[in-house]
């Protein structure tokens, strides 16, 4: 298949599928809401919605109005990160080709992948707790509060995430 074929096809069928959310965003998930909030839906939708006599229903329409756009904006920069992923494929296979004939063999010791995955999972935890305190500072109506403890907690939440997943690999690659 012809690239330009394959970026046609992709692309139509982006757009359907972006159809279809945005039809679900802005017709079905409001009408669902409005019925969870008067009572009138599923039981497990109706028990989400505990707030009628606090919130209207205006309140919780609002937060899906704005949690829809920040799943379509990171729908679309998925969607257009892996078509550049998918066209750019031959140059990043002979750049992975190229990094690891240059490197040659590494050898890491079980600590060393331990090590590696803590140190990776605190920068990352770090990172997160930094991104979340951006956007709360940013954000006319977050949908959480900021908490001081996430500079703690989610740098050692993601080492022990991290830890978990090397401690599993080098198990697997044990056998």
């Amino acid at each position: 298949m012809s690239r330009t074929r394959f970026s046609i096809r992709y692309w139509v069928l982006f757009a359907i599928l972006m159809v279809i959310w945005q039809a679900t965003a802005r017709l079905a998930v409001p009408r669902v809401i409005g019925d969870a909030y008067r009572g009138e839906s599923l039981p497990v939708l109706n028990r989400i919605i505990r707030g009628q006599a606090a919130h209207p229903v205006t309140d919780y329409l609002d937060l899906w109005r704005l949690l829809a756009g920040r799943i379509t904006v990171a729908i679309v920069a998925v969607a257009v990160l892996v078509y550049i992923g998918w066209m750019c494929r031959n140059r990043i296979r002979a750049g992975w080709s190229w990094l690891t004939h240059a490197l040659g063999t590494v050898i890491l010791s079980p600590a060393d992948v331990l090590g590696l995955a803590v140190w990776f999972g605190l920068v990352t935890g770090l990172g997160e707790a930094a991104h979340i305190g951006l956007r709360q500072a940013i954000d006319p109506k977050p949908i959480w509060t900021y908490s001081w403890e996430m500079l703690w907690m989610a740098p050692v939440a993601t080492a022990l995430l991290f830890s978990a997943v090397a401690a599993a690999g080098l198990l697997v690659s044990a056998r």
